[in-house]
């Protein structure tokens, strides 16, 4: 199992950064390696709302689907891979700071195929790409 986190600050209320992110289809708006994101069933977001990701890992043309399994608005968001190549959960934890946004992140990997054995390098890897990632959500949700 690999573990990583990042964290940044928005300067943007709380609602406005969960709102973005809990609408998992603006993932290819700030993650340079999600080709798409689809919302998968009906109703409005919240748990058991699923969606449906193609992403390219180090080469790797991914496919997965997953599930919204905590959602408490403006607080914390979390989602647990129901299908793909690469299981995982990922928790959001959004946290008020004199109106500004501390967005906390923090994923447990569980890499099968040949994403098990480049592990360490993966590691490193989604390490950079979330750090990456959460910068160009600042930058888009300051903008």
């Amino acid at each position: 199992m690999l573990k990583f986190g990042t964290s940044v600050t928005i300067n943007r209320p709380p609602e406005d950064v969960f709102s973005f992110v809990a609408n998992f289809e603006n993932e290819p708006k700030y993650q340079r390696e999600v080709e798409v994101t689809t919302k998968t069933s009906e109703g409005p977001i919240g748990i058991g709302t699923t969606f449906r990701d193609v992403v390219r890992v180090m080469g790797l043309r991914l496919e997965s689907t997953y599930e919204i399994i905590e959602y408490e608005p403006s607080r914390s968001l979390a989602i647990k891979i129901l299908k793909g190549q690469a299981p995982f959960t990922a928790r959001y934890t959004f946290t008020d700071v004199d109106g500004r946004t501390e967005l906390g992140f923090s994923a447990d990997v569980y890499p099968t195929g040949v994403l098990r054995l480049v592990q360490p390098l993966l590691q490193l890897r989604l390490q950079r790409q979330f750090e990456g990632n959460f910068n160009r959500l600042r930058e888009i949700l300051e903008s």
